[in-house]
């Protein structure tokens, strides 16, 4: 290996026939060496100085003869600190999603990327603005789940997989959340997200099912064009970006990944320069906005007085500004989402919360009220947990008698879900694998599982992931026949004084009635997955509901058991049959967070 004349430009790495180029910008006065890693190694093999009296201004450069791109990796070092190139094409060790990566134990390192790549016929759909049907996406989160049946999940690949969904709901535009290389920690959360700095030239190699992020997402956008679908990248550079870098990054993915568009927030780029560019005015440059996303949701929901509002922005927004109208897909939205809110959010609890606000007497209970309603909004916009207990999976499974499950195991496939869930999802494993042990599973597995065989052929999945504040205030009674009505409520009613604050109140209370001792607690644990407001079906049950609400509401334990006349929101009855012997009585509580949701496959 040997060091010759390098030149200024272009930034990064370029890869020649007879040598490799090197040029960083490294501040006056500081010393610059390049660092070239053996792949597999966490410590550099070679080091090169970068002298300052050899560069041209602020850059430093040198080229090397005879270097194996195929077995080595680079960063640079400035001073005391390693740095990952600014310009780097792709990036070594950052494979896992969510692992913390290390700059300085050379845990992060630059790969060497060499152009070429097939790209066939490809041609760009070119499509008029007016006929865009676009899908803001986020590459990992699109297909992470198991009900996305791809094989390739969280990965560029998972969205070629997924190409004929996308052309069923007619999209002929796709959106990408950031695909760069972004920094995964910020303030010690993970920003799931990607909106923020990052190495805007490398796309992100966890999102990669393979060793090359860089071919799979050229794979992706040669498969969309194949299939009528332009491909458009949010790029939300960060402030303090050059223009200069900004305006290189967007033609780099025009003319190295073929892209149709990009999305860019245009307080931190020259928005008149990419619009004058000759070779930008090749695809679309959008602006972020979300002001008409908001009027048509309000729309389509039935919100009054709504109807001068979209007619304002329909005729404001419009491709000369540079604004894709976006209705749903949009800060985690999806399509589904547009028909089926209520269902993934629990608006009814959510709902009963807000009212109860209104309805409360006590300054400090309708204060307390008022705290739970603003830690929803954050939960809602941040996308985090309501509470820091995410609970035990607890899923009610009913099998049609007409269905043949083949492949995994059902409870394998379900505690497989629950694993993928809590794992990439970040939330707090709370399961332990023995009682008395206390050794924790580390991925909240097993659910508990309820199955019933049903008429049909169909699958229907509830999940209630279910805190244990509220749980450990439960209570089973095994009362007398002679106890009667008025046993029942006496038994609920004193399960809800005992528990007092303990239970997190306001609580939802789920009772089950009949069955035998562990058939009530079932019944009790299925009533808290009733929405609020609807009521048993049968008439003495649903009386009796009302009824111990009220009486519940009266025992002034109050929100956070500090007083007032909200302990409860809803009161739900189960019943099933039972031996004459005997009317066994389960009342199961849970705290204001009552998160259920229920899937038909």
């Amino acid at each position: 290996m040997e060091c010759v004349k390098g030149r200024p430009q272009p930034f990064g790495v370029e890869i020649r026939k007879d040598h490799i180029n090197f040029a960083v910008q490294v501040p006056t006065g500081k010393k610059c060496e390049l660092l070239l890693y053996k792949k597999g190694s966490m410590n550099p093999k070679y080091r090169f100085e970068m002298p300052e009296e050899k560069g041209i201004g602020e850059v430093r450069f040198l080229a090397l003869q005879g270097l194996d791109t195929e077995k080595y990796e680079y960063n640079f070092q400035i001073d005391e600190r390693v740095w990952v190139d600014p310009y780097v094409r792709e990036l070594a060790g950052t494979k896992k999603f969510g692992v913390r990566m290390d700059v300085q134990k050379h845990q992060a390192r630059g790969k060497f990327v060499r152009d070429a790549y097939d790209w066939e016929d490809d041609k760009r759909p070119h499509l008029a603005w007016n006929d865009v049907i676009a899908y803001s996406l986020h590459i990992r989160g699109f297909t992470k789940h198991s009900s996305s049946h791809a094989v390739h999940k969280g990965t560029y690949l998972g969205i070629v997989e997924k190409i004929p969904y996308l052309l069923q709901l007619g999209i002929n535009q796709i959106q990408c959340m950031p695909v760069y290389e972004f920094d995964e920690y910020v303030q010690n959360k993970i920003n799931f997200w990607g909106y923020g700095k990052g190495f805007y030239f490398a796309p992100k190699s966890s999102y990669a099912s393979g060793s090359s992020a860089v071919k799979e997402l050229k794979d992706m956008v040669k498969a969309c064009h194949r299939a009528g679908i332009e491909v458009v990248l949010e790029m939300p550079f960060e402030a303090g970006i050059s223009a200069q870098k900004a305006m290189e990054c967007l033609k780099f993915y025009l003319l190295e990944y073929h892209v149709d568009g990009f999305v860019v927030n245009p307080y931190n780029v020259p928005w008149d320069e990419l619009n004058a560019d000759p070779l930008l005015k090749e695809v679309k440059i959008m602006k972020k906005e979300e002001g008409f996303q908001t009027i048509m949701r309000r729309f389509l929901k039935g919100d009054e007085n709504m109807i001068r509002d979209v007619m304002w922005a329909l005729k404001h927004n419009s491709s000369a500004d540079g604004v894709c109208n976006s209705i749903t897909a949009q800060t985690g939205f999806t399509l589904w989402d547009l028909v089926s809110y209520d269902g993934k959010h629990n608006e009814d609890m959510e709902k009963a919360i807000r009212d109860s606000v209104e309805s409360e007497d006590s300054p400090l209970g309708k204060q307390i009220l008022g705290q739970l309603c603003e830690n929803l909004d954050i939960a809602k916009e941040n996308d985090i947990p309501i509470c820091q207990d995410t609970g035990m999976a607890v899923f009610f499974v009913n099998v049609g008698q007409d269905v043949h499950i083949e492949g995994m195991n059902i409870t394998d496939a379900i505690n497989e879900g629950v694993r993928q869930g809590y794992t990439d999802g970040y939330l707090r494993k709370s399961v332990v694998k023995d009682p008395l042990i206390r050794e924790n599973t580390k991925d909240n597995t097993p659910a508990i599982i309820h199955y019933d065989i049903v008429p049909g052929d169909k699958i229907e999945i509830t999940i209630a992931p279910k805190g244990f504040g509220s749980e450990n205030m439960s209570k089973v009674y095994m009362l007398k026949p002679a106890d009667g009505e008025e046993g029942v409520k006496a038994a609920v009613l004193q399960a809800v004084k005992d528990a007092g604050p303990n239970a997190c109140p306001p609580v939802f209370v789920g009772v089950g009635l009949g069955g035998d001792f562990e058939l009530a607690a079932k019944l009790a644990k299925r009533a808290l997955t009733r929405k609020v407001g609807v009521h048993s079906d049968r008439e003495h049950i649903a009386r009796i509901e009302s009824e111990l609400l009220e009486m519940i509401n009266n025992t002034g334990i109050g929100p956070g058991g500090l007083g007032g006349k909200t302990t409860a929101l809803a009161v739900n009855i189960e019943t099933y049959a039972t031996h004459i012997a005997g009317m066994p009585l389960a009342v199961n509580m849970c705290c204001h967070v009552n998160r259920h949701v229920t899937r038909v496959l």
